[in-house]
């Protein structure tokens, strides 16, 4: 999981920064936003987890695997347009 120096947790109505992950403002309850220091990337709490899902900063470790996905669509894609254009070859 990412470490707390990755990640800054900023609310966007009182400009406030967070010390732990929280899903609200201890101040003013409005959604907090992250930010990932390292990708510079940044959104709402409730997409966080689709980020960690996919940052290689943040989840180093799942690298490999999301390199191996992207490879096995890549092949299943260049199969798909053999397939049709064999098929188109047929006709």
């Amino acid at each position: 999981m990412a470490s707390s120096s990755q990640i800054k947790w900023d609310c966007p109505e009182c400009l406030s920064t967070m010390e732990a992950r929280h899903i609200y403002c201890d101040n003013c309850k409005s959604m907090l936003v992250w930010t990932c220091v390292s990708s510079g990337k940044s959104g709402l709490y409730s997409n966080y987890h689709r980020h960690l899902k996919r940052c290689d900063y943040c989840t180093p470790e799942l690298e490999q695997e999301r390199q191996q996905l992207k490879e096995e669509k890549q092949i299943s894609k260049v199969q798909d347009l053999q397939i049709l254009y064999d098929g188109r070859q047929h006709l």
